[in-house]
């Protein structure tokens, strides 16, 4: 069976890979880097991980990457990364497409996708609902009571958690950890429960050390601008800890 992994990156994980490999380098430099820096890690496929040759792996969010791809197949440099993914797939021709971005494919891709690969799941998880996302077969995510909402719209849903990231296993025998406690990932308007957790480990810093890295959405960057303290923004605003 033969799978294509779309993976979703952020913004910061695109510019990690620009600066250690810079914006000129091949498709399968940037895809290396992606890889062997963990970028999104616990979503990457074990047999992309891997570089097994019946999976093919590329980042939609990516779109030098994308153009790489294009550029190495003499394609033209100005095409949008969905454009090119549809080209990407008529080059390698999976069994399965698997993406992290369905709800973000334009009309005219989407309406191509059921003649081109016979199976079509994305990575979908809560809070959001929406019907545009025809072409695609089945959603999957570690949100079990997400299910119901996806069947009622003729979504098939699958129980798939991420794994763990295998980029680091080099590091986890390390004894020599300063940092405390670490915590990687979104702070957005959709994740409260979450926010609310953080603010609690935020305050262990009084007596350990503790390093967040979060990647903020929309409107919680505005809320952390000065004008922030204003409802309704001030909800999504980051405590002081």
């Amino acid at each position: 069976m033969r799978v294509l992994q779309s993976i979703h990156l952020y913004t910061g994980h695109i510019d990690e890979i620009d600066s250690q490999v810079g914006c000129d380098a091949t498709f399968s430099e940037r895809v290396q880097a992606m890889v062997s820096n963990g970028l999104n890690g616990p979503h990457i496929l074990g047999p992309a991980a891997e570089q097994q040759s019946d999976l093919f792996l590329t980042s939609l969010a990516d779109v030098t990457m994308q153009r790489a791809w294009a550029r190495e197949q003499g394609m033209a440099n100005d095409l949008s990364p969905h454009h090119i993914l549809l080209a990407q797939i008529e080059h390698f021709k999976p069994d399965i497409l698997y993406t992290h971005g369905g709800l973000h494919y334009p009309d005219d891709v989407r309406a191509k996708l059921p003649g081109m690969v016979k199976g079509r799941m994305m990575w979908k998880a809560p809070p959001d609902f929406t019907p545009t996302i025809g072409g695609f077969q089945m959603a999957l995510n570690n949100f079990p009571d997400s299910f119901p909402k996806y069947e009622a719209m003729g979504i098939a849903t699958g129980y798939f958690s991420p794994s763990y990231d295998t980029a680091m296993e080099g590091l986890s025998d390390n004894q020599d950890r300063p940092i405390d406690v670490c915590s990687i990932g979104s702070y957005s308007r959709h994740h409260r429960r979450r926010a609310e957790m953080l603010e609690q480990v935020a305050k262990l810093s009084e007596r350990h050390n503790v390093r967040m890295a979060l990647a903020f959405d929309r409107a919680a960057k505005l809320a952390n601008k000065p004008f922030g303290i204003i409802p309704p923004l001030s909800r999504y605003r980051a405590p002081a800890a």
